[in-house]
């Protein structure tokens, strides 16, 4: 058997924190780079060594135990010039005083991974870091959550400082064509509702109400009466569209402090979104992403002054369309006006006095209608008296004639009848007096209800809040997580990248620090045993970090700016 001269080397390494679990590793754009940062950690080199299996996981070296204890790596080459082999060393064995036996098992990244160009195909990226954070473009649903958010304000539309007031009424209109629809009341607009303006108000109502304030004859003509935003208030419908612009913010701001995210994905949602709000409690929330340009946002209003005023907001090239109606909210509850006058004028106006007197002269021939209907019950009361006297008279005759047992009851019944024809005589004079009486009491009501009435109120006055106080607007508020939420939603994407969820080419390099890749279905190129090929590909779709700097590894805030870890893109 020919003798084989040992010409292996076995290198021992300290200050290297890689281990089996394969969470972590290094990156290395190629085997030379791989090599010298690895030269620089060795602690002892033994050189002319027998063959070293690279699956036997054991090997003896003539050393002390304890002077190689704390070595936590190493790599061996069988022969000048051929393969370097990188493991870890899992333990170290005590055999004698100068025999020690080093446990290690081979690390398939460093050994075959970036020896082989570290080729991984296109596959499934469930999330990494990626090269181009630009804002928008990645939105697949992410890890990390919240449910704590604050709100800045970016500004309000300016529209809803002054008010019209809106009076409509039902004279015939000046244009019957007001805002792109046909209108049949009179509607005056335009003018503010301030308190230098209330003379001509009250001068419009006279003057459409046909009369001055206190003999007002046509309250009815108003038909309604409201305000309504002066920025909105035109008979001519274009001149009621208005836009208002704003910008995303790249920075979210705490009062005094402002903090700006490392990675984009912060500033769209769920994380960060627009609200558009009326201020009392209406609002849609808008994703960022979702304008064309977030930088220059448009929000348009269109407002309608007539039948009570409506206004709508919506947005400008959002969510592909140009004019996004349906993402639009309503304000249409402003706050209606009214007026009072004399009601009592109002009763003399309306024929009241007239109508009195028409009701005294009917009372009065209702009395003279009963005065003939109690002579007459009179008279028939003396003709049925007559009668009785008679059958009286008769009843007498037929007595001494000797027939009196038919005479008795005749006289009898007619003096009876006779009575009772009185009492009715007497009811119906007291009933028709009693109805004399109340109908000239109904009048004397009638005429005081008129003369001490309230004045009567046109219309219904409500005193809203919102637009009193001024704090009915359209209002722009950029809605973002609490400080410490966005430091620690900003801290896991400069950890562990964003969601990813597509077929791609996977990135393993770009960051200044650390990159971080987990995929499904990993392929690698590269010639390696088909264990090792497997292991690699299991590592990946698991999840791993790449550090660019080895002395780095697992230290996540060696750069940390504003409190946050930064890992930027280099």
């Amino acid at each position: 058997m020919a003798y084989v001269v040992p010409s292996g080397t076995i290198q021992l390494m300290r200050g290297i924190r890689l281990d089996n679990r394969y969470a972590h590793t290094i990156y290395f754009a190629d085997a030379t780079a791989q090599y010298n940062w690895f030269t620089n950690k060795v602690a002892y080199t033994y050189s002319n060594q027998y063959y070293t299996r690279h699956n036997s996981n054991s090997i003896k070296l003539k050393v002390n135990c304890d002077t190689v204890a704390d070595c936590t790596y190493m790599r061996f080459q069988n022969r000048p010039n051929g393969k370097w082999y990188y493991a870890f060393i899992n333990a170290v064995n005590y055999i004698n005083e100068n025999v020690t036996e080093i446990i290690f098992e081979i690390d398939v990244m460093q050994t075959w991974f970036f020896q082989t160009g570290h080729d991984i195909k296109p596959c499934f990226v469930d999330r990494e870091h990626v090269n181009a954070d630009s804002f928008g473009i990645y939105h697949a649903p992410d890890t990390p959550k919240t449910d704590m958010y604050t709100m800045h304000e970016l500004g309000t539309s300016g529209y809803f400082d002054t008010y019209s007031l809106v009076m409509q009424f039902s004279s015939e209109p000046t244009d019957p064509w007001d805002n792109n629809s046909f209108s049949g009341t009179k509607t005056i607009l335009g003018t503010e509702e301030k308190q230098e303006n209330a003379q001509i108000f009250k001068t419009f109502l006279q003057q459409e109400l046909g009369g001055s304030w206190d003999k007002n004859q046509q309250s009815a003509n108003l038909v309604d009466m409201y305000a309504f935003p002066m920025a909105f208030s035109s008979h001519n419908v274009v001149d009621n569209v208005k836009t208002m612009t704003s910008g995303h913010p790249q920075k979210f701001t705490y009062g005094a402090v402002e903090y700006t995210p490392k990675n984009k994905k912060l500033l769209t949602s769920p994380y960060c979104y627009l609200v558009v709000s009326d201020g009392i409690g209406d609002a849609n929330t808008y994703q960022w992403e979702l304008f064309n340009n977030a930088a220059s946002i448009v929000m348009v209003l269109r407002g309608n002054p007539l039948g009570g005023g409506s206004i709508t907001i919506y947005p400008q090239n959002y969510a592909g369309l140009t004019n996004n109606y349906d993402a639009g909210i309503l304000m249409n509850n402003f706050p209606k006006r009214s007026f009072s006058y004399d009601a009592y004028s109002a009763w003399i106006a309306a024929g009241g006095q007239t109508k009195l007197s028409d009701q005294e002269k009917i009372v009065k021939m209702r009395g003279t209608a009963n005065a003939l209907n109690t002579v007459g019950d009179m008279l028939g009361t003396t003709r049925d008296l007559a009668n009785a006297a008679m059958a009286i008279e008769a009843g007498m005759a037929g007595t001494a004639a000797g027939f009196g047992e038919l005479a008795a009851p005749f006289a009898i019944g007619a003096a009876a009848g006779a009575g009772q024809s009185m009492m009715n005589t007497y009811a119906s004079y007291f009933n028709r007096k009693a109805e004399m009486t109340e109908a000239k009491n109904n009048l004397v009501y009638e005429f005081n209800d008129a003369q001490y009435a309230p004045d009567i109120v046109v219309g219904v006055q409500s005193s809203d809040l919102a637009v009193s106080h001024r704090i009915l607007d359209v209002h722009l508020y950029n809605v973002f997580p609490k400080q410490d939420e966005a430091i620690r939603i900003d801290d896991f994407f400069s950890t562990y990248g964003y969601s990813i969820k597509e077929v791609k080419q996977p990135t393993i390099t770009g960051r200044k620090h650390w990159n971080f890749l987990k995929t499904k279905g990993c392929v690698i190129g590269g010639d390696m045993p088909s264990t090792s090929r497997q292991a690699i590909c299991d590592i990946i779709d698991g999840g791993i970090f790449f550090w660019k700097d080895g002395d780095e590894l697992g230290n996540f805030r060696v750069e940390v700016t504003n409190g946050s870890i930064n890992n930027p893109i280099v």
